[in-house]
């Protein structure tokens, strides 16, 4: 359940990137990790939010992930959602908890994130 291949990628990651939300339930239902991270700290939070995938960014909430985990370059789930323009993943993760303030290793909020991305409506 928990395996991981040489990136750290693990099947959890790929359901959370892919909106795959029943295979992630059924994965969370029998032990898996909800805040696995792969080798440059991303957790499946951040592939969904990456990648819009709001129900998956919903059911990752309603398990308890870590809504405001950072990967190796300080980046969170609400960062990723501003570059992509995902405004309902982005509301979803606030509404939630997620710091609008936290910066990543840059010096970079969401919101300037968002403004640098030109994806002003997050």
């Amino acid at each position: 359940i928990n395996g991981q291949d040489v990136e750290g990628i693990s099947g959890l990651h790929v359901a959370a990137a892919n909106g795959h939300v029943s295979l992630a339930e059924l994965l969370l239902e029998e032990g898996a990790d909800i805040d696995v991270a792969n080798n440059c700290g991303w957790t499946p939070l951040m592939h969904a939010a990456q990648h819009g995938q709001v129900s998956m960014v919903s059911l990752l909430i309603r398990h308890s992930a870590n809504i405001n985990a950072t990967n190796v370059l300080g980046t969170t789930a609400l960062m990723l959602c501003a570059a992509g323009g995902h405004l309902q993943a982005a509301q979803a993760l606030v509404e939630h908890g997620a710091d609008p303030d936290l910066k990543d290793m840059c010096g970079k909020t969401a919101l300037d994130i968002a403004v640098a991305c030109t994806k002003m409506e997050v």
